[in-house]
């Protein structure tokens, strides 16, 4: 966040505030991957954060789904091994977040959150196709 603007999704405009920050204790919370590595789960953490009252400003910080992390490092050391697995493992990653998506949304979010979750796995895709081309990957 960049002082007081919010990023809110245009598909969930009622998790967004507009009351200014300044103006509300905020509480944080900090979800680990297991916390969010299924539809279920997820629903038990909004279920827990919109407990909260609204004079409380919710500050929410979530870690990616559970071994999703250990998924893209392979994939990437399959791009860097030139394997060719590095796609297929992209694809079952993409398709277990579309499948959480539709499990948590209504029908009419589906469509525009899928093609952003396309856009961003077409991104990553191309980031592996680099590695695999290059054979390199640098921290620095």
């Amino acid at each position: 966040m960049i002082g007081k603007e919010r990023w809110c999704p245009q598909a969930f405009p009622h998790t967004c505030s507009l009351a200014p920050m300044s103006a509300m204790p905020t509480r944080v919370y900090k979800f680990g991957g297991t916390s969010v590595g299924t539809a279920e789960r997820i629903r038990t953490v909004i279920e827990l954060v919109a407990a909260e009252p609204a004079s409380v400003q919710r500050v929410v910080v979530v870690s990616a789904f559970g071994g999703v992390t250990d998924e893209l490092i392979g994939a990437m050391d399959a791009a860097l091994a030139r394997s060719g697995s590095h796609g297929d493992r992209l694809e079952a990653l993409r398709l277990r977040h579309e499948q959480t998506m539709r499990a948590l949304v209504s029908p009419e979010a589906v469509e525009p959150l899928r093609l952003v979750l396309g856009h961003l796995f077409r991104a990553l895709g191309e980031l592996m196709g680099g590695l695999y081309l290059l054979r390199e990957c640098k921290a620095s």
